[in-house]
């Protein structure tokens, strides 16, 4: 109760007492441990993780991303250790009557969401970052385990640079801080200034290390370093879009990886890898669209999916590619000036985007992206586009409906409720005579309608003159669907894949034709025999994704078959497709 009643249009400040003990496990402020190797002791230290609502449990605080404010913290600790928050310290002074114990008063944060405040009290050592870049970069971890952030001490400001200059907007913060942390739930979190990490996502030994290691180390950093402008800048409103965090973070990832090193090829491989996820786990009737209303503070942590990150990453790089490099790049650089140090829903995003694509004319007036974006954020699935040829006319036909892979199948898709979905999708193709797989932008789109019929091929072609040239939807796997041709057509492609130039169709390409051929037989949509016929071509195959998507639908064959009298003849099939790829692989090695 107050001792009198508040008066309108006046300021009060509100001071509440508030003690809050350390709480077990992994959320809120906590402690964490280490074994000190070298002294034969535990070493402790204390840390955050608040996302997504336990700053409530550290501090009276309004713990919704939408209520940003500034944050002034304050640290009492022995002297002995070190006391790191989202910003630089300003001054440590000593506590009274407390010997050797002091206050550590950080500089106010910039506005902010609860959930990105974090503090951490340490022994670590901390590894400055060589480099001529502004802002002030330091890799924290035990003494003894310091060695191994020399490569993401290195990283990290060229990724930060990188996304300066694509974002066209500095990074705002006077330093980057990375904290290793020995327990700690999340694979790493982004808070503002002060990132932390599970020691495995941030060391990288290159004496004991493998590639695939380091590889992990950088798409984490990546990503985490992404937050600090999708995210941390610019934050969602409230849960339900979540994928505006994390969607950008995983895309983004991609681009700060393939800048990094382009030998990983990562941008192509971790799109395939997303894609690949995406169409498997998408396909249940039980999945969920990726913007869901969510009320509870315990339906938060159900949106850190695969749903949230993979096809958040996948329809944004469908966005980049049908809208172009520049549109994308100019609409995100307005969505991020825009709404800097505030909250954003999809409908802003989207308002940004399309301005920039119609002023740049990458995409048509009748169309915008929140009208064609709608349909793959409000609803779950993806869907099936089934391609018919007429090979005189020199034409096509295409129609959707949703893929399923339920068991329940047949009996599902009668369920207009389940199976009936309707998305904008943007087309693209190429045919055997150009093999043009660079052009990614649309050449359709097929709309709502369901149904587009005499799509002309090759603008003044003969008639019949394309019969004998395959046609390939979805160049690079521009967006998440899958393909059905007609027998025909399947034929062709196979033909070109058992022939010596099977490498002119993009290697991207040729994964998703394995993997929609193998996905769409398991659920009946195509006979297993041209399905199979089209995967006896990866004997000669020597990329890695092709035999990805290959080796993730044997991997599901296998554990069907094994159980049967069949699963020798499997064995040694599968022995046959691996042993002349192995073979070729030595053998080029060895030329190397």
């Amino acid at each position: 109760m107050l001792c009198k009643v508040l008066e309108p249009r006046q300021n009060y400040v509100l001071y509440i007492q508030f003690f809050a003990p350390f709480v077990g496990g992994m959320s809120g402020y906590y402690v964490s441990s280490y074994k000190d190797q070298k002294r034969n002791e535990t070493r402790y230290l204390s840390v955050t993780q608040f996302e997504p609502a336990y700053a409530r449990t550290a501090f009276p605080c309004f713990d919704e991303p939408a209520f940003k404010a500034t944050f002034n913290i304050t640290l009492g600790h022995h002297r002995k250790y070190v006391a790191l928050s989202n910003m630089p310290v300003t001054k440590k002074i000593s506590i009274s009557g407390r010997k050797n114990w002091l206050w550590t008063i950080f500089e106010q944060t910039l506005p902010m969401s609860s959930y990105l405040v974090c503090y951490s009290v340490n022994d670590f050592a901390g590894l400055k970052s060589q480099s001529t870049f502004s802002v002030d970069f330091t890799t924290w971890a035990p003494a003894s385990a310091i060695a191994q952030c020399k490569y993401a001490a290195h990283i990290g400001p060229r990724l930060l640079d990188y996304y300066e200059r694509i974002f066209e907007i500095d990074y705002p913060l006077p330093k980057v801080d990375q904290l290793a942390v020995p327990d700690f739930s999340a694979g790493a979190m982004e808070n503002w200034g002060l990132i932390t990490y599970r020691e495995a996502a941030l060391f990288y030994a290159p004496e004991a290390s493998s590639e695939v290691d380091k590889q992990r180390v950088a798409n984490i950093i990546a990503h985490e370093l992404a937050h600090q402008w999708f995210g941390n800048l610019v934050t969602m409103k409230w849960w339900n879009d979540l994928w505006l965090n994390e969607g950008f973070a995983t895309y983004v990832a991609t681009l700060g990886m393939q800048e990094l090193c382009k030998k990983w090829h990562a941008y192509a491989e971790e799109s395939l890898e997303n894609m690949m996820v995406v169409l498997n786990s998408d396909a249940y009737h039980t999945t969920r669209a990726i913007s869901q209303s969510v009320s509870r503070a315990s339906q938060f942590a159900e949106q850190f999916d695969p749903i949230t990150y993979r096809k958040g990453a996948v329809i944004i790089r469908m966005m980049h590619m049908f809208t172009g490099d520049m549109t994308f790049r100019k609409g995100l650089n307005c969505y991020l000036k825009r709404h800097a140090y505030g909250n954003a829903d999809q409908n802003d995003l989207w308002r940004s985007l399309s301005e920039a694509a119609h002023k740049f004319g990458s995409m048509p007036r009748y169309l915008d992206v929140q009208r064609v974006m709608d349909t793959w954020t409000l609803q779950a699935g993806y869907p099936l586009i089934t391609v018919h040829r007429d090979y005189v006319r020199n034409t096509m036909s295409i129609n959707q409906r949703r893929f399923l892979i339920d068991g329940l199948g047949k009996t599902m898709e009668k369920d207009n409720s389940i199976s009936k979905g309707c998305w904008f999708v943007p087309i693209s193709f190429t045919l055997a005579r150009r093999a043009n797989f660079t052009a990614t932008e649309p050449r359709v789109w097929l709309q709502c309608d369901s149904q587009v019929n005499d799509i002309p091929l090759e603008a003044r072609s003969p008639l019949g003159a394309e019969a004998d040239q395959w046609l390939i939807l979805n160049v690079q796997l521009t967006a998440p669907f899958r393909v059905n041709y007609d027998t025909v057509n399947w034929r062709l492609i196979i033909k070109t894949l058992h022939g010596g130039d099977f490498r002119r169709i993009h290697t991207m390409n040729r994964a998703q034709l394995i993997n929609d051929a193998l996905a769409l037989s398991w659920n009946g949509h195509l006979c297993y025999k041209i399905a199979l016929d089209l995967l006896r071509y990866i004997k000669q195959e020597h990329a890695y994704m092709p035999w990805r998507a290959a080796l993730d639908h044997l991997e599901t064959i296998y554990r069907i078959i094994k159980q049967t009298a069949d699963f020798t003849l499997f064995q040694i099939a599968v022995n046959v497709l691996c042993s002349i790829t192995i073979a070729g692989l030595f053998q080029t090695i060895q030329i190397w």
